[in-house]
């Protein structure tokens, strides 16, 4: 029969944004940081040039008004001088005809005052003024301030007799119209640059500008900022700040003080202003970088659409290539690289056409071929005795066999999808329900790890109608790399061989009871041998013959003794009375039975307890000490001659475990044989060689002690090299 295959659908190219597109926002996000980039650096070069050259006509108009005030006022210092020095000189027009000359007037030590020159009208000079005039030894200059502002200022000179006494001083009242107005006109800047004086009389910050009248006119602010200004701008004599003027506005300001009187010179000039060029020349720039990115932005739309175009309708093509006949037409005939690109395109089709169909064949083949293999597979798990359940990585059942649904009572519909633990209800030796955190295929699911103990935990399936079956439980993670996918359980119904097991245990129980008696028996009789010897001695011959049946007594005490441990274990029927156990006087006990072995093997045992720990764990003394004294034992008999072996007591981290570890220097274990070591009547290999004399149960006997007091066994070995076991035993015993 032939097989129909579909052909693949295959997945749809959804277009996000053509490669038009995407050149045109490309194309534009480039232009845009280019012009933006160039304009940043324009606006800051221009910035900084606008500024120098700004600051630059500041200075100089500071530097001419600070020279008409420190010219004018210097002049007339000078001239006064003169007059004060030769009173003759009066007559001459030094002094009346200087800008701005009011009235010269001599004021004498008491006040009064004798008009020499000029208008006679009275100029208020309060007190303090006065006795600054008088007491000042040299040339000087003081300003007077009215209501409406600086109105005059006096020049003063100290006048003096024939003798060099002070006898007064000579004052000259100069008007301050033509100076005021000749120091405000016209800054050479623009409307926003402003001129101003500033001054510290007294305790008291003066400022001055022009109120357009030719009148010098105080400011009147309460800025803290601005003061601290003037007062620095006073101190450092010349310089350039950015700040805020009086009435809160940025200004660029440049101020000089006068040497002569102490003025300073202030030239200030808005900050908007003087950026105002900048902004307009980058406005204009980014205008004009738009406007070019547009133009080459559609310029370079319009070259794409001639590229795109051609490769539009060669992906059209290719989108519409069918599978079953893989036909492909070519279109384009450019002349250039797109025309190679579709002739390359229709030979690639032609060859996938001849590979599709190969494929196709070998696919058809292999199908066929698993499909038959499939079929076997499933008929061979299908027909194995032992039941079979796959699960995937949550534990749901996704394939039982038959003898599965056998086993647990439950068809294959209800068995399917199914959690494990639903349809694998099991309990234990004890016939206490194993919680789901505790069922093995959890286990292996949650640690990727396979549950094969190695002494059997004999539970028991709770099947669909509540009856139990005896079932021998296996269980296998299926891994991929270290991720678990899922777990593969083999059930085995072990009714008959559990029967079989405890009728075989019990029997070897009877045995060795009824063999214990005899074995006795022989042991005293061969006591009253010795004890007859002393009377009448045995030859050399008698003598090795009776060593060698007591030899042969006590093996097989031994083994009598060791098979019925075993019985007794596994039977669940040891002694489980618990008390408090010292290990330290334990081990005493155990040391000084094995003192005859030791001394003949020429071996010591060093112990080494931590004595910082109670070390007096909760527990049944006579299992413990059976499984101390079979590692003990095996140390002995396994370690090499002249040697030591260690035993060390401590706790574990937590300090809720007692641990013993044994130490011995021998033959060591193979590593293909440790997984092995704990089970019934096996020896290794190498032990078999070292003691012929072995039975292979006290490793047995050990681990199901252990399983009974809740103890553990750990085992670290290296081949020629020795052996370390370690028994760790709860400080407190659970009771259930």
């Amino acid at each position: 029969m032939a097989i129909q295959t579909v052909p693949p659908k295959r997945p749809t190219f959804r277009e996000k944004h053509s490669l038009q597109t995407t050149l045109f926002f490309e194309a534009f996000f480039l232009l845009a940081v280019t012009v933006l980039l160039m304009g940043l650096t324009t606006f800051f070069l221009a910035r900084h040039e606008l500024m120098a050259r700004t600051i630059s006509g500041l200075e100089s108009a500071a530097y001419s008004r600070e020279s008409l005030l420190e010219s004018t006022i210097s002049e007339q210092r000078r001239q006064l001088s003169i007059l004060a020095k030769d009173p003759t000189l009066l007559q001459l027009p030094s002094i009346t005809g200087l800008v701005g000359f009011r009235s010269l007037f001599v004021i004498d030590v008491h006040g009064r005052k004798t008009f020499l020159a000029g208008e006679k009208n009275e100029t208020n000079i309060d007190a303090p003024m006065l006795q600054k005039i008088l007491e000042t030894p040299y040339t000087s200059f003081h300003p007077v301030f009215t209501q409406r502002g600086w109105s005059s200022y006096l020049i003063t000179a100290p006048q003096t007799d024939v003798n060099g006494e002070r006898t007064g001083s000579y004052v000259v009242v100069f008007d301050t119209k033509n100076i005021v107005n000749r120091f405000f006109e016209g800054t050479a800047m623009d409307s926003s640059s402003e001129i101003l004086l500033a001054t510290v009389q007294g305790n008291t910050l003066t400022m001055l500008h022009t109120d357009g009248q030719g009148g010098a006119v105080p400011i009147l602010t309460s800025d803290e900022n601005q003061s601290l200004f003037i007062q620095r701008a006073l101190a450092v004599k010349q310089g350039t700040e950015e700040t805020l003027d009086y009435a809160g506005i940025p200004v660029l300001s440049v101020y000089r003080t006068m040497p002569s009187i102490g003025w300073t010179v202030m030239v200030q000039m808005d900050r908007a202003d003087i950026l105002k060029p900048i902004l307009r020349l980058a406005f204009n720039v980014i205008g004009i970088g738009l406007m070019l990115i547009c133009l080459l932005s559609l310029s370079m739309f319009a070259l794409s659409k001639r590229i795109t175009e051609p490769l539009a309708a060669l992906a059209r093509k290719l989108n519409g290539l069918e599978t079953v006949h893989w036909r492909f037409e070519r279109s384009i005939f450019t002349g250039n690289e797109l025309e190679s690109v579709d002739s390359a395109a229709q030979e690639l089709t032609g060859r996938l056409r001849e590979s599709y169909d190969h494929l196709e064949g070998l696919v058809q083949k292999r199908t066929e071929a698993l499909r038959k293999e499939n079929a076997r597979n499933t008929a061979i798990l299908e027909n194995i005795e032992d039941g079979l359940l796959m699960t995937n990585r949550r534990g749901e059942i996704v394939f039982a066999n038959r003898a599965a649904e056998q086993l647990t009572g439950v068809g294959a519909r209800e068995l399917l999808g199914k959690h494990a633990t639903e349809i694998l209800p099991i309990v234990d030796r004890k016939n206490q329900s194993v919680p789901e955190n505790a069922h093995p295929i959890t286990l292996v699911l949650g640690t990727g790890q396979s549950f094969s103990p190695i002494i059997d935990p004999e539970f028991s399936l709770v099947r669909k109608d509540g009856t139990l079956t005896a079932i021998h439980l296996r269980a296998t993670p299926i891994l991929r790399g270290e991720e678990c996918l899922g777990s593969v359980a083999i059930l085995r119904d072990t009714t008959e061989e559990r029967h079989l097991s405890r009728v075989k245990s019990e029997f070897i129980t009877l045995v060795s009871h009824q063999l214990r008696t005899p074995l006795s028996s022989i042991r005293w009789y061969l006591e009253m041998l010795l004890d007859t010897n002393a009377l009448t001695p045995f030859t050399t011959e008698q003598h090795e013959c009776i060593d060698e049946i007591s030899v042969s007594n006590t093996r097989m005490t031994n083994l009598v003794n060791a098979l019925l441990n075993v019985s007794r274990l596994e039977l669940e029927k040891p002694d489980t009375k618990t008390e408090a156990v010292s290990l330290s006087s334990l081990l005493a006990e155990i040391t000084d039975s094995f003192r005859l072995e030791l001394r003949e093997r020429r071996m010591n045992i060093t112990v080494d307890a931590d004595t910082q720990h109670l070390l007096n764990p909760e527990t049944n003394r006579t299992l413990l000490r059976l499984i101390i004294e079979n590692l003990v034992s095996n140390a002995i008999k396994y370690g090499k001659e002249g040697t030591s072996l260690s035993v060390k007591l401590g706790t574990d981290a937590t300090s809720t475990r007692a641990t013993i570890m044994v130490t011995d220097h021998g033959i060591g274990i193979p590593d293909s044989e440790k997984k092995q070591i704990f089970r019934k009547m096996y020896r290794c290999t190498n032990a078999k060689t070292a003691d012929t004399d072995g039975n292979g149960l006290g490793l047995y006997i050990s681990r199901i002690a252990a399983d009974s007091i809740g103890a553990t066994i750990g085992m670290e070995s290296a081949e020629g090299k020795g052996s370390t076991f370690t028994v760790s035993v709860p400080m407190k015993r659970e009771r259930k």
